[in-house]
């Protein structure tokens, strides 16, 4: 402290009573104030200040008479401007402790920091007590301006001594008075603040100064930080002359207005260092802050939730049981409304520091379990620990709190039916509906079989709720022409569940129905669950509001109609859809370096409907139309694409968004093979690989990098790669190096003769940058193999993708050489003006580039022919389903899909609801593990390699094809090893991942299908019977395979196979086990005359081979097309047909065919399972 100056006696005794009064020392006060009266006559307004601070402190005699005396001491006593000073002061207390609050104002200075200011003339010219005083001071002028309502004039009382204190905190821990009046004052300045930040929010107000909003919290922080270490702060004085505020108050309001900061989007200074002790304590690296003030603000937000956490617990005890801690759940929803700022796109990791938006994840996690040891059965606190399990893709953990979640829901809804009262940390209905629709739904998107069926059971309650709540009292819908008096009527009624919660709620019974229609054992239920679904996105349509919630509604009813084959209908919604996303907002919509969560999850589900069109528009053979819709699809991440780099699009970018844009590409990739042959799109597969490396950070992939190119000319030098689309790389030179020519016998993969090699280095067991070689084996002459077919009848075009596609392909190229062929410009116009719905940002100039100069009008639907037959074909053995009526544009919101279900009227509250109640109940994006991340790459990494060895394929580069083959076969290698050293038990690798990861089984069953598949392009039967009987050892249930093997063994029925050519596969079943006895035994049995002239059925082991053959091909197409991933299989149900014409079931056969029609009528490019789900 400062002192007076001096030797004698008097000099002495006002340094020991200017210590005792900042000490508190007030049993001493009296004593030394007689003598420094005694010592100094002419300080008697100093002995007589003294004497009144000891009265008003320990409130020992009548207040309301020392003001007099003391009022006249402090007019005499000119010569001494500090006693005056703190006499003033003083009596300012006095009154202010005897509630006379206009006495008070008059007695102190008006600008009390301007008059210590002209007493503070040097250093040690101003008394310790002075500074005491003027902070004293002022907080008592603030207090009663702020009880008189006059918050503008306090909050500048409390501003202008700031500065004071700021100068002084080095003090604190030394001298106990000036903390406990500084403590006050901080306290009500940090107070005042927040509550006027948090009105100027709620008014719309912008906060002009981040540094002025925060400056009394950092130095309440300082002080905390100060005076810690001297002596615990467990609150403020307990005297009735001070005015006591909690701490934890203090720290609220802190975390508070942080919280207002973060959640406003408001920019954080980097100026602000500096200005604080404990603002420069909150980073260790203050030149990294300074270029990054994102960095300092989580730094300081997480500081400051860790102190008030650790207050709050330890001042609030467990409740009990007719209580709850509103205070902690409160505290929870805090904490998860700023997790989901900084967890959005607008943050990147280093933006927050280290472990990035992981460690913000679980921190958020862990504040949750030590909030519900203070609480008991919180629905709210259940309610985030889902969500957050599920960001961190703890999956299991989220579905046991969202299963807990609805028991506990259900419990406390029937205790509040049966007694009639309102039950305390019962969610209300509205965010119970939304909470148990997002436990289904993402029980449904990432979740197992098990977890379905978990699903279901809560489908079932959910129901349940939704009709109690409907009989109640009638939801608000989102019409538009309902009439002002009924809007009026319902806005004084009782609040009911909002017509949004409805949307909400139904369409996750759509979703869960839609997938349990693809994984039940009972056919019979399958169109069961299929029209459930539609029905249940019907209703979710008549509540949605518009905007981004209509069109989820739209795209999952699109998805849902294209899956049942109804393309028309799922056509228009999916249009309606997109315009819904465009009218929400109009602006583009891009991205640099970072996006708000709605423009986010707008630009995913318009992402996601562009994508269905496209496939949608395949289906009716609209080719470059669906070619237009891709590229609209692309065309909303080009910019992120891009503008971003490397790093940043892998933070930015979702992994589900990430994996969208992969298959987008592999679309479109697949049409350019269509439109412009397979040698095109070959020259596109390295663009392929090279934008899978961009969005997919080398710690994802394994190893998925762009192979290595390396062609060998005549003489032996190296010539260095091409690139696709320049002018070098000839049409006819494949990504591995390798020409069309150079057709080569395929050898057995694994086999010692295999002439593949891959040289590079290795990590971990995983070759990275490999450089792949193909050498030439000996050509072979056997010719290619195709599957016969032995009904005449008019094949379908789509029936074999790929030898079909192939002609499509040369057909147009002889279109386009018609001298007869319309323009190429005015068709790209028509082509664009044809489904053109306004998104803002798609490019004219991409979309003319995407038609290529292509006619739109000239494919023609491959049952032309058939069109005009009178009745629907349905799928055999299956009941039959009732078709839907055409779909009307104009009339489809006026829908009554629910019998006796009026569509609710229309509020005005509930109109437009806020679009943060839509994303607060959203799922968050999971951020996965670096296994199960690196799991989801290579899968998506091996499919990509199965589909440019099915383009190699196309083009005739077999030897390419192997090669890519290879590669897929490399990829799965690395994940069965990282799953096995993941997992204890090898059932792990029959199952699926997390998040709709193929099995390592079912992976495996993809590349040796594709390998079988060029065996059998070389006529090698043995080889592909084998590689077909080793995919379905890895996964009985796979489609190709199935499809496959099936051929081969009926070809073996029919004896176009030579029976010592299938010595080791197909292996014919145990004669003593037929699989089938339902089928007869043959056609036109033979039969052999015995010695006896009597003729009998001949049963030499031969003829009993072929029988079992072809039964065996029975069971295995059976089961195939019964369940969920082959009922809608065309080519399954082709050679189902063929079964049933080898067995002499022609009735049979024909009904099969004609499935397979309506199914080819309805097939896209590629299966909808690519296009991402829900």
């Amino acid at each position: 402290m400062l002192h007076h100056k001096g030797i004698d006696k008097a000099g002495h005794y006002l340094e020991l009573l200017d210590t005792a009064r900042c000490s508190g020392k007030w049993s001493d006060i009296p004593e030394l104030a007689r003598k420094v009266g005694k010592h100094s006559p002419q300080r008697k307004c100093l002995q007589l200040t003294a004497q009144a601070e000891y009265q008003v402190a320990t409130a020992s005699t009548d207040l309301s008479q020392i003001a007099p005396r003391l009022q006249s001491a402090s007019q005499e006593a000119t010569s001494y401007p500090e006693d005056v000073f703190q006499a003033r002061i003083c009596l300012a207390w006095l009154h202010w402790t005897l509630n006379e609050p206009e006495l008070a104002l008059q007695s102190m200075p008006k600008d009390i920091s301007m008059a210590y200011n002209e007493l503070d003339r040097g250093e040690g010219s101003v008394s310790g007590w002075s500074s005491i005083c003027a902070i004293k001071g002022a907080y008592i002028r603030g207090d009663l301006q702020e009880k008189a309502g006059n918050v503008d004039e306090a909050l500048m009382t409390y501003e202008s001594i700031l500065p004071h204190i700021q100068d002084t905190l080095s003090t604190a821990y030394t001298v106990p008075e000036y903390s406990t009046w500084t403590e006050q004052l901080l306290a009500h300045y940090c107070l005042l603040s927040n509550r006027i930040t948090r009105a100027a929010i709620n008014k719309g107000r912008e906060l002009h100064s981040i540094n002025a909003t925060l400056a009394p919290f950092r130095a309440w922080a300082d002080l905390w930080t100060s005076t810690s270490n001297a002596r615990s702060l467990s609150g403020f004085s307990q005297s009735a002359n001070y005015r006591s505020v909690p701490l934890r108050r203090v720290w609220q309001a802190y975390y508070d207005t942080l919280s207002i900061i973060l959640q406003d989007e408001t920019s954080y200074p980097a100026s602000v260092l500096g200005t604080s002790k404990s603002a420069n304590e909150i980073t260790t690296d203050n030149v990294r802050a300074l270029k990054n003030p994102r960095l300092l603000q989580s730094s300081e937000l997480r500081r400051v939730e860790g102190l008030y956490e650790e207050i709050l617990l330890r001042e609030l005890s467990f409740p009990k049981a007719n209580e709850a801690n509103v205070e902690v759940e409160n505290w929870a929803d805090q904490v998860m409304d700023n997790w989901r700022i900084i967890s959005s796109p607008l943050w990147l990791n280093e933006d927050i520091g280290k472990g990035g938006k992981e460690s913000v994840a679980r921190s958020a996690l862990a504040i949750l379990y030590r909030a519900a040891t203070r609480t008991f059965h919180s629905t709210r606190i259940l309610r985030h620990l889902f969500t957050v399990h599920t960001a961190l893709a703890e999956f299991d953990l989220a579905a046991k709190a969202i299963g807990t979640y609805v028991e506990l829901a259900s419990k406390g809804k029937a205790r509040v039916e049966k007694s009639g009262e309102s039950e305390s940390g019962l969610d209300d209905d509205a965010t119970v509906l939304r909470t148990t629709a997002a436990g289904i739904q993402m029980l449904c998107f990432y979740g197992r079989r098990k977890q379905v069926e978990r699903a279901q059971e809560i489908a079932v309650v959910l129901e349940r709720w939704l009709e109690k709540i409907r009989s109640s009292s009638d939801p608000i819908a989102s019409a538009d022409d309902n009439p002002a008096d009924l809007k009026e009527e319902q806005s004084h009624s009782s609040p009911s569940v909002p017509g949004e919660a409805f949307a909400v709620a139904h369409r996750s019974l759509g979703i869960c129905a839609a997938h349990w229609a693809r994984l039940t054992y009972e056919t019979s239920s399958r169109p069961e669950l299929q029209d459930r679904a539609i029905a249940s996105f019907r209703v979710a349509l008549t509540y949605a509001p518009p905007g981004i919630e209509r069109a989820d509604v739209q795209y999952a009813l699109a998805l849902t109609l294209a899956a049942t084959r109804d393309v028309d209908e799922a056509i228009g919604f999916a249009k309606q859809a997109i315009s819904s996303c465009t009218q929400e907002d109009e602006a583009p919509i891009h991205l640099m370096g970072g996006t708000s969560s709605q423009e986010s999850r707008n630009r995913r589900v318009l992402f996601k409907t562009w994508h269905l069109l496209a496939f949608l528009l395949s289906a009716r053979q609209d080719f470059a139309m669906a070619t237009t819709a891709c590229a609209a699809a692309y065309e909303l991440y080009s910019d992120i694409l891009e503008s971003l780099e490397h790093h940043k699009a892998v933070e930015v970018l979702a992994h589900s968004e990430r994996k969208g844009i992969m298959e987008l590409k592999m679309s479109q990739l697949a049409l350019s093979g269509i439109l412009d042959g397979p040698e095109e799109a070959v020259n596109a597969c390295s663009d392929l690989l090279g934008l899978y490396k961009q969005l997919f950070a080398d710690g994802e992939a394994l190893d998925a990098p762009t192979p290595s190119i390396t062609v060998s000319s005549s003489d032996g030098t190296v010539l260095p790669p091409k690139a696709s689309n320049g002018t070098i790389k000839s049409a006819r030179r494949s990504l591995l190096g390798r020409s069309k020519e150079a057709v080569g016998s395929l050898p057995r993969v694994g086999h010692s003769s295999n002439r593949i090699t891959i040289t590079g280095e290795v990590s971990q067991g995983i070759p990275r940058d490999a450089n792949i070689s193909v050498i030439q084996d000996g050509l072979t002459g056997e010719k290619k193999y195709q599957p016969p077919h032995h009904l005449a009848r008019q094949e379908s075009k789509k029936l074999h993708k790929r030898h079909s596609r192939k002609s499509m392909a040369n057909d147009r190229r002889n279109r386009d050489s018609s001298p007869n062929k319309p323009s190429p410009v005015n068709g790209s116009e028509d082509s664009a003006q044809a489904i053109s719905l306004g998104v803002a940002n798609l490019k004219r100039s991409s979309v003319e580039k995407s038609h290529r100069g292509s006619n739109t009008g000239e494919f023609v639907p491959a049952n032309t022919a058939l069109s005009d037959r009178k009745t629907t074909a349905t799928r055999p053995g299956a009941p039959s389903r009732p078709q839907p009526t055409t779909f009307q544009t104009t009339h489809h919101t006026n829908q009554n899909p629910t019998p006796g279900l009026s569509k609710p009227p229309l509020s005005e509250s509930s109109k437009t609801p806020p679009i943060s109640t839509y994303l607060k109940y959203s799922l968050p994006d999971p951020i996965y593990l670096s296994v199960d991340l690196n799991r989801h790459a290579h899968t998506l990494l091996v499919r990509i390699w199965l589909l440019i060895a099915q383009l190699y394929c196309d083009a005739g580069m077999l030897v390419d094809a192997q090669g890519a083959v290879w590669e897929a076969r490399r990829q799965v290698q690395s994940i069965e090893v990282a799953v096995a050293a993941a997992e204890s038990s090898a059932q792990a690798l029959s199952l699926p991942g997390w998040g709709n990861v193929k099995s390592v089984a079912e992976t495996w069953a993809d590349v040796l299908a594709e390998e079988a598949d060029l065996h059998l392009q070389l006529g090698n039967r043995n080889a592909a019977s084998e590689a077909y009987e080793k995919a379905l050892g890895w996964f009985p249930d796979h489609n190709s395979a199935t499809v496959g093997l099936s051929h081969i063994l009926l070809d073996y029925y029919d004896q176009e196979v030579a029976t010592n050519k299938l010595t080791t596969s197909p292996k014919p079943p145990s004669l003593s086990k037929p699989i089938l006895a339902s089928l007869p035994t043959s056609t036109a049995p033979e039969s052999q005359t015995d010695q006896r002239g009597i003729s009998r059925p001949d049963e030499s082991p031969a003829l009993l081979s072929r029988l079992a053959a072809r039964d065996r091909a029975y069971g295995l197409l059976s089961m195939l097309t019964k369940s969920g991933r082959g009922w809608d299989d065309s080519e399954a149900w082709s050679a189902l047909a063929r079964v049933h014409e080898q067995s002499g079931q022609i009735d049979k056969a024909k009904e099969a065919l004609w499935w397979v029609v309506e199914l080819e009528d309805t097939r896209p490019l590629r299966d909808w399972d690519c296009i991402g789900g829900f």
